[in-house]
């Protein structure tokens, strides 16, 4: 996701002269940082201020929840693994609070406790690095040697989510096994703000972390106006600019020259065909379904999801992607608030089916996106709104 501009845009104020709207990018967790705020003149020294705020902020959240970084919280978190509690920060326990949470709310198809999978499948450095000569990568969209059933919902893995040793003895690298159910494992003390795993787990918060970031710092940010936080493609939006009619235009990730208008909701997107490197003679990508330990396949290419927060829409997104066409509405229903742009795996680039939770979804705002039908669902090779 994107905001469509990229100059400071001064437009008339509400009787305090004219506002100005104050961007600042930087990079921090792996990822391209923009934050957009909407100041009258009396406001501006306030807003460069929690400009500079926010930038420390994030930098903050990537050294306590990075597991890449042998110092962060999750870091020494994931090396007792098996031991006793850890002492964490504030931070990294309301994170990981939020986390768990999510995870009930998405029926255990966002589990935070998958470290050890992950590392199987061969994400086991900062993705740039796999990008490195040697890692190997390709841009396009081969299949996968290996389909992954759908409708299957093992039980939690006792003893965490730790590889099968089937592939080094057959001379390859470990397969992963289903982790479906691994963060009931896992033991928060907020009160302490302790964390204690069982042995054979590990937590990685991936775009969570990058949610909830947003989502704290569009609020904050949102004390002196119209703010916007967008962390790589997720994004955080409060109230939009007045001259927008309150909403904030972003271009929808994927989807060329489509554009969502929004406020006070959460937007993110997640995609297999992005992130993707070859182990062992197979190509793997970073989202992999709990159920089978396995790389997502065989539904949608890319999911954008609306949702009340940042972090809601991040799981959401990637929940609608592991289920797929056929089980995603029922999710949906029972999920009020939220709407999925999917596009199938096998369609065509603006092929797009659009998923909500119903006829009352309750969005706070969603502009050039036309809702087709009490249920929500428009057949693929539609389009599933208007160009912005």
């Amino acid at each position: 996701m994107k905001v469509p501009g990229g100059r400071r845009r001064p437009a008339p104020g509400a009787g305090s002269g004219r506002r100005e709207l104050l961007r600042l990018n930087f990079r921090a967790m792996d990822s391209d940082v923009e934050v957009l705020v909407e100041v009258p003149p009396t406001r501006y020294r306030e807003a460069r201020r929690l400009l500079a705020w926010t930038r420390r902020w994030f930098v903050l959240l990537e050294h306590r929840l990075s597991r890449f970084r042998p110092d962060s919280d999750v870091s020494r978190v994931n090396l007792q693994a098996g031991g006793g509690p850890v002492r964490v920060t504030g931070l990294t326990a309301a994170v990981l609070a939020r986390a768990l949470a999510l995870s009930e709310w998405s029926g255990g198809l966002f589990d935070p406790a998958c470290v050890t999978a992950l590392k199987a499948s061969g994400y086991d450095r900062p993705f740039a690095q796999l990008l490195k000569p040697g890692a190997g990568r390709r841009d396009e969209k081969p299949g996968l040697s290996r389909r992954v059933g759908r409708g299957l919902v093992p039980g939690p893995v006792p003893g965490g989510c730790a590889p099968s040793n089937a592939g080094a003895a057959a001379g390859g690298p470990p397969l992963p096994q289903p982790f479906f159910g691994n963060y009931r494992s896992v033991v928060l003390n907020r009160r302490a703000r302790e964390v204690m795993l069982p042995a054979g787990t590990g937590l990685d918060f991936g775009g969570i972390a990058k949610g909830w970031a947003a989502d704290v710092a569009a609020r904050v940010l949102g004390t002196v106006g119209p703010a916007l936080v967008n962390v790589g493609g997720d994004l955080a939006a409060g109230t939009g600019p007045q001259a927008a009619g309150g909403l904030w235009r972003v271009a929808i990730d994927g989807l060329p020259g489509w554009v969502l208008g929004v406020a006070r909701c959460g937007v993110a997107t997640s995609g297999i065909d992005r992130r993707r490197w070859l182990r062992a003679g197979r190509e793997w990508h970073h989202l992999l379904d709990p159920r089978t330990g396995l790389p997502v396949q065989g539904g949608f290419r890319r999911v954008t999801a609306i949702a009340p927060t940042a972090a809601q829409a991040e799981v959401a997104a990637k929940t609608v992607l592991i289920l797929g066409p056929r089980q995603a509405p029922g999710w949906l229903r029972r999920r009020p608030g939220v709407i999925a742009l999917a596009v199938p795996e096998e369609g065509r680039p603006d092929d797009v089916v659009v998923l909500a939770s119903g006829r009352d979804h309750r969005l706070p705002a969603a502009l050039a996106l036309h809702l087709p039908g009490a249920d929500g669902q428009r057949p693929a090779g539609r389009r599933a709104g208007g160009r912005g």
